[in-house]
């Protein structure tokens, strides 16, 4: 695999929110994992920390959906 595929940097003009980081999931992450591990491979696992909109209902839905398994964050 090329390095140079793994280095791209994301700047983000606004914050984030549940609808945007779904966008942004849908756009890159799963574009990265699927480049990384291959087409419908869910041998991957997503590390957020416990953020608002990683928690939100709709984040959580669609991570479900979608099949993306997270890691496991504690509570502080």
């Amino acid at each position: 695999m090329d390095a140079s595929l793994l280095m791209d940097l994301r700047c983000f003009k606004e914050n984030l929110n549940a609808v945007r980081i779904i966008k942004w999931y849908k756009k890159a992450l799963l574009k990265s994992a699927e480049m990384l591990y291959g087409k419908n491979n869910h041998d991957w696992i997503l590390q957020e920390d416990n953020d608002p909109k990683h928690r939100s209902r709709f984040c959580t839905k669609w991570k479900q959906e979608t099949h993306i398994v997270t890691l496991q964050w504690p509570l502080q």
